[in-house]
């Protein structure tokens, strides 16, 4: 309660919070509306994220900590991360030096990283592993 406190006291015109389980077409419609999206995970690591693939598959610019899938995805350039809250504010005030990924890259990236050519990759990881 004292974290969702301080949250809504730092809200603008600019920034809304919304606290509700949404289904894949209104977060698609808030994500359309939306600068960037970012993810406020506070683990000691990320591995994946389902919600960072559709964002990206949404067209969001993202912004994430600096772990596991958002670092991976970081350092080919297809979202930014961060490490403190400086950090955000460069980003959203331009001043990261990353410009992030152009939107035919990430459709690219989508393309390469979709469910259908989820199986052949997976062959093709495993061949003479599995034998």
């Amino acid at each position: 309660k004292e974290l969702k406190a301080k949250l809504i006291s730092c809200l603008s015109e600019q920034i809304e919070y919304i606290e509700e389980f949404a289904d894949i077409e209104r977060i698609a419609a808030l994500t359309r509306a939306s600068e960037f999206v970012l993810f406020t995970y506070n683990s000691p690591s990320v591995l994946s994220s389902g919600s960072l693939m559709d964002s990206i598959g949404m067209g969001a610019r993202v912004i994430g900590p600096d772990k596991g899938a958002f670092r991976d995805l970081q350092e080919v350039g297809y979202i930014h991360t961060f490490t403190n809250y400086k950090d955000i504010e460069d980003i959203l005030l331009g001043r990261s030096g990353n410009p992030g990924p152009k939107q035919e890259t990430l459709q690219e990236f989508c393309r390469e990283n979709s469910w259908q050519n989820y199986l052949e990759k997976l062959e093709n990881a495993t061949k003479g592993i599995l034998n």
